[in-house]
């Protein structure tokens, strides 16, 4: 009785094809980012340009949704970064 060699050249599509459809499988299933946070990023914006780290705005509204304290938090980082 003759054994064969294993040889992977003979699986690498079908191993190919599995590992391409377990990654993309479900992709678009759930979104990149939070609903928020455009809102947040925004009030972030207009804190820095009013320099106005107490109040939080949105679109010259108040935005009361997340604690200042959250958004000025995010108004440093920002900050930090463009210096």
């Amino acid at each position: 009785m003759k054994s064969e060699k294993f040889s992977i050249s003979k699986y690498l599509p079908i191993l190919l094809l599995l590992l391409f459809l377990s990654f993309f499988a479900h992709l678009g299933n759930l979104p990149l980012f939070d609903a928020d946070e455009g809102a947040y990023s925004e009030v972030t914006r207009e804190m820095l340009a009013n320099n106005d780290f107490t109040s939080a705005l949105l679109n010259g509204i108040p935005f009361f949704h997340p604690p200042s304290i959250f958004l000025g938090s995010g108004c440093k980082r920002k900050n930090s970064r463009t210096q």
